[in-house]
């Protein structure tokens, strides 16, 4: 874990504004993560992801995705808004994908290297490993690291709770391919939205209405993602006695 948060800070110095040397740089910065959980692999067994997502289990993983997203985004707007006020984050320039060649690179680098090997790093590595000094503990630690690696104060908060919902449902059904899934479709619908809309800026103005809809939607949403996970528990739980009866 260190070594792979002292690399990512190296290749964070590392100033350009060239679109495709910045690419390149995160494949690099991805391997040497892959190679940091090559030597820790001994911790992920095969029955860890050796199971097949089904159709079903694969619509509520998407679903679940889907609920993180609307549940909490505002909870991230507010927290970039408190960071700023802060001073602790910098307004930036938003983000723009222009063309497919730039699109199809955002994807790899952006949704399908981070949601296999940062997945294979912090629920097969670090969650596990830090199990055995207590569950709720690794969880909640496990989430702190996962949100500190993004070296970002604008991605705190909900890169947290993100860590949190990816621990609870590898916890709930023991199968990586939940959390690696999950972490994908969150980062493609970021990366999508961005090329569709020109930019991943997201207007939005705080008023009485906006926060009274935000607690409604945290609460619905905890609530979407704890009756999801539990469903999803039991569908794979079955699938799983079916498989290996």
């Amino acid at each position: 874990m260190v070594v792979s948060v002292v690399v990512s800070i190296v290749f964070s110095g590392v100033e350009t504004n060239n679109f495709w040397v910045q690419s390149m740089t995160f494949i690099v910065m991805y391997l040497g993560y892959f190679l940091v959980f090559i030597a820790f692999r001994k911790t992920v067994k095969r029955h860890d992801y050796c199971f097949k997502l089904q159709p079903s289990n694969t619509l509520l993983t998407i679903l679940l995705s889907f609920t993180c997203i609307a549940g909490f985004m505002l909870v991230q707007f507010a927290a970039i808004d408190l960071f700023r006020l802060m001073g602790q984050a910098r307004a930036t320039e938003p983000f723009r994908i222009s063309g497919w060649g730039m699109f199809l690179m955002c994807v790899l680098v952006m949704a399908i290297l981070p949601a296999i090997i940062e997945e294979l790093l912090f629920r097969g590595v670090i969650l596990k490993s830090l199990s055995q000094h207590g569950t709720v503990s690794a969880v909640l630690l496990s989430s702190l690291f996962f949100a500190m690696f993004h070296l970002s104060f604008t991605q705190l908060v909900y890169q947290f709770i993100l860590g949190l919902v990816f621990a609870l449902v590898y916890l709930r059904t023991k199968n990586l391919l939940y959390p690696i899934l999950l972490h994908f479709v969150n980062n493609f619908f970021i990366v999508t939205y961005t090329f569709i809309a020109g930019s991943d800026y997201m207007p939005y103005a705080w008023n009485t209405y906006t926060i009274v809809t935000g607690i409604l939607l945290c609460i619905v949403g905890a609530a979407a993602i704890i009756g999801l996970v539990s469903v999803l528990k039991k569908e794979d739980n079955a699938r799983r006695q079916q498989t290996e009866g």
